[in-house]
């Protein structure tokens, strides 16, 4: 947070420094993301979020142009992740909380003939997060004409984050054994209990987070585009922008023997297109886009 606004304060220092010998443009400007993901199946889609803000543009002569602002925008990244644990961890587990303590669950399914089940708890996870950004880019602009082509970077700060995610869990041991034969005597009597504790045979849920905590809140990358201006002052702007960092704060994650897209590096990128409008703040300062 500190780097962000410490480059925020080097980025209005640069601009009050250039006001007084250039030409000064700004106004609002509007416009839409398109996030690539990649949903199940690894089917492309584009997940849309909002752009908008304030359009800064510094013209040293009719050509060439500096251009920042402020802006506030969504971003969105898919992911899909696995992990593999043991139904003997789970029932243990389970039956300690129970007072259970000496109770071994792998000696239990040698006694029913279990001892070669795939004892496997597999789940996946797949989903799509949001990040809602506070951005500044700075871009070098030329203008030929009414058409401009940009290029140059940008940092982002991430204010909040939503994820959406759906757990798929398979078991295989509990596809092919019934839970009474498998805890009910040798449990005491309480297999009905323990329908709250264990995996599914087959299953899916899903979670909604709102937590940072997984990810890294400062994002930076590069960016270029094209627009064209109109007779009366409306920029009509197509752009595209890539990270230069992974979102996720470890890469890859390992909890659980879970791995987020272990081989993979993982930026936000967006497609953007917005509309602007800008004037000059000098009283006598032609448009920077008109030649």
């Amino acid at each position: 947070m500190k780097r962000f606004f410490l480059l925020l304060g080097g980025i209005l220092f640069l601009n009050l420094n250039i006001l007084s010998a250039q030409k000064l443009f700004l106004g609002p400007e509007l416009g839409v993301n398109l996030s690539p993901t990649v949903e199940t199946g690894n089917t492309q889609n584009y997940q849309l979020g909002v752009n908008g803000g304030l359009r800064l543009s510094y013209a040293f002569n009719d050509q060439l142009s500096l251009r920042s602002g402020v802006y506030f925008t969504q971003k969105h990244q898919s992911f899909d992740s696995t992990s593999v644990g043991s139904i003997l961890d789970v029932i243990n587990g389970a039956l300690g909380g129970f007072g259970g303590g000496g109770f071994d669950a792998e000696e239990l399914l040698e006694g029913i003939g279990g001892a070669g089940f795939n004892l496997d708890v597999n789940r996946r996870y797949e989903g799509i997060i949001k990040g809602n950004f506070i951005e500044i880019p700075l871009m070098i602009e030329a203008t030929t004409g009414s058409v401009t082509f940009s290029l140059g970077g940008y940092a982002a700060y991430m204010v909040s984050a939503e994820s959406n995610t759906t757990i798929t869990e398979t078991t295989p041991l509990l596809q092919v054994v019934d839970i009474e034969d498998l805890l009910g005597e040798g449990a005491g009597g309480i297999s009905g209990l323990f329908d709250l504790f264990l995996p599914k045979a087959n299953g899916t849920s899903t979670e909604i987070d709102a937590s940072l905590r997984n990810y890294n809140t400062f994002d930076y990358g590069i960016k270029g585009g094209i627009s064209y201006t109109s007779s009366d002052n409306l920029i009509f702007d197509l752009s595209y922008q890539h990270g230069l960092r992974d979102y996720r704060v470890n890469r890859p994650v390992d909890l659980e023997e879970t791995t987020f897209n272990e081989n993979t590096f993982e930026p936000f990128k967006n497609i953007t297109f917005t509309m602007a409008y800008q004037f000059g703040l000098k009283k006598k300062a032609d448009s920077v886009f008109m030649p």
